[in-house]
């Protein structure tokens, strides 16, 4: 088996992992905000600056981990040797 064929099986392996776990962060992220910081967050008011500031910033920091973590993958792999593949 290639190389190539392994890390295609192990990608498409990772996705719905990935999407299980999404909803079961949220969920924990719940309990940890009711139980925590004494907050309900289907109360939150949408206006309160405060909700507006950290929703950016956690929208913010998951688009940075979204293209970075990829972006230092493909920052290591010689381009020379990634072109051979396609």
């Amino acid at each position: 088996m290639s190389d190539t064929h392994e890390k295609e099986e192990s990608a498409s392996s990772e996705s719905p992992t990935a999407a299980a776990l999404g909803p079961l962060h949220g969920l924990l992220a719940d309990e940890a905000l009711r139980a925590g910081a004494g907050v309900d967050p289907g109360r939150l008011d949408a206006d309160d600056p405060l909700v507006f500031g950290v929703t950016i910033a956690a929208l913010l920091t998951a688009a940075v981990a979204a293209t970075l973590i990829p972006a230092l993958r493909a920052s290591r792999i010689d381009p020379t040797r990634a072109l051979r593949y396609e």
